[in-house]
């Protein structure tokens, strides 16, 4: 087998997994949403696809650290 082989039976594999991830988020948020008590935001399918929670929770963590800089280079400023 050769690299270039590997590469795309992987990239096949993350994609057919992105897929089934999907698909299980679709009937999760769709049971959701319509179960006896609606939600008062309704879920998307990323709201339970876990790859999706990850990347999420990454930038929201990342966009934290960059405000938290931030304001401690904009309280140095103000001190000087």
């Amino acid at each position: 087998m050769t690299p270039r082989s590997l590469y795309w039976l992987g990239q096949r594999f993350r994609q057919r997994q992105r897929r089934q991830e999907y698909f299980a988020g679709l009937l999760c948020s769709v049971t959701a949403n319509y179960s006896m008590r609606a939600p008062k935001k309704p879920f998307a399918p990323a709201d339970f696809m876990p790859e999706q929670r990850r990347s999420r929770a990454k930038s929201q963590d990342a966009a934290a650290v960059a405000e938290n800089i931030r304001a401690l280079f904009s309280d140095a400023v103000e001190e000087h």
